[in-house]
C-alpha cells in the first residue's frame, strides 16, 4: 500500500534553546541570576518585592521565614505548573513502538516498558529504567516517523497524518509492527517538595526570562485569602501583573524553539 513506512530507525535528537533579547539581559541584571536558578532565588526576590510589606517577607531582613516555606513552595508548584502549561518551556521525547492491532495510543506510564508492575498486556512505550516515562506531558508538539520525516497532525486530507484526540493520546490509522515513531511532547516541571525543604538545595525548573510572572502569580495565589481593602485585592492586582507579564514574553518572543538532528538509520533500533 502506498502509504507504508518500512524499518529504518532513526533516532531524534532534539536540542532546546532559549530566545535572548535585550529583556532577557534586563532580567538577569536585576535578578543576579545564575542560568541555575534555585528556590532560594525566587524566595529572595519575593522578600524583598512583593511581601516585603507583608509578615511573611519577614521585614526585618531576615527574609522567608522557615515555617513558611511549605506554603510558599506549594504556591511556587502551581506556578510552575501554569507557566509550563502556556510556554514550551521543557520539550522531551518518547519512542512508540507501534502494533497493527492498536490504533490509538496513551502516552501513559502504564504502557511503559520500564514500568514492571503494570499489568498492562502489551507496553508499546520504549523507555528504560535510565530514563523512564513518568507521565510529565502536557501536550503532543510533533511526531517523527521512522526515516526521521516529520508526520503531519490532525491533517484530514493527509492519508499518513496520526491525530491528537487527547493531549496524551495519538491515533495512528495505520500502525504497523514493524516501525516506531518518535513523539516530541511538551513537559512538566519537575515538582518541589513541600517537606523538609531546604531552598538552597532545590532547582526551580524555569528560565530567568520567566521569574517575573512566576513571582507574579506566587504572590497572586498567596493573597487569595485575603479580604480586600477599600475594594482592592491584591490577589487580583498580582493576577493581572501577571497576565501582563505572560503577554510581555510572548510579544518579545520568549519562547522555545526546537530543531532536529538525524542520524544515521541503525539495524539494531533506535539509538
Amino acid at each position: 500500500m502506498g502509504h507504508r513506512r518500512r524499518r529504518g530507525r532513526i533516532r531524534q535528537v532534539v536540542l532546546i534553546h532559549c530566545v535572548e533579547d535585550p529583556y532577557s539581559a534586563i532580567l538577569r541584571t536585576i535578578s543576579n541570576l545564575d542560568a541555575l536558578m534555585l528556590l532560594s532565588d525566587v524566595f529572595d526576590q519575593l522578600a524583598v518585592a512583593e511581601f516585603s510589606q507583608h509578615a511573611l517577607g519577614n521585614p526585618n531582613g531576615a527574609g522567608i521565614r522557615e515555617s513558611d516555606f511549605a506554603t510558599l513552595t506549594s504556591h511556587v508548584n502551581m506556578g510552575l505548573a501554569e507557566l509550563h502549561q502556556r510556554f514550551p518551556i521543557k520539550l522531551a521525547e518518547v519512542i512508540v513502538q507501534q502494533y497493527e492491532e492498536i490504533q490509538r495510543y496513551e502516552l501513559h506510564s502504564k504502557f511503559a516498558v520500564s514500568n514492571t508492575g503494570s499489568t498492562e498486556p502489551i507496553k508499546y512505550i520504549v523507555d528504560s529504567d535510565a530514563f523512564p516515562f513518568t507521565d510529565n506531558i502536557f501536550n503532543i508538539e510533533q511526531v517523527f516517523n521512522e526515516i526521521g520525516e516529520e508526520v503531519r497532525l490532525d491533517d484530514d486530507h493527509d492519508e499518513l497524518s496520526v491525530f491528537r484526540p487527547s493531549y496524551n493520546i495519538l491515533q495512528i490509522p495505520y500502525a504497523e509492527d514493524e516501525n516506531q515513531i518518535s513523539v516530541i511532547y511538551r513537559a512538566g516541571h519537575a515538582r518541589l517538595p513541600i517537606v523538609d525543604v531546604d531552598p538552597t538545595q532545590l532547582e526551580v525548573d524555569i528560565p530567568p526570562t520567566h521569574l517575573l510572572a512566576l513571582l507574579y502569580f506566587v504572590s497572586s495565589r498567596y493573597f487569595a485569602p485575603f479580604p480586600s481593602l477599600n475594594g482592592t485585592s491584591l490577589s487580583a492586582e498580582y493576577f493581572a501583573k501577571y497576565t501582563m507579564a505572560c503577554t510581555e514574553l510572548d510579544k518579545r518572543g520568549f519562547s522555545l524553539s526546537t530543531s532536529t538532528t538525524n542520524l544515521k538509520a541503525r539495524t539494531n533500533g533506535w539509538v
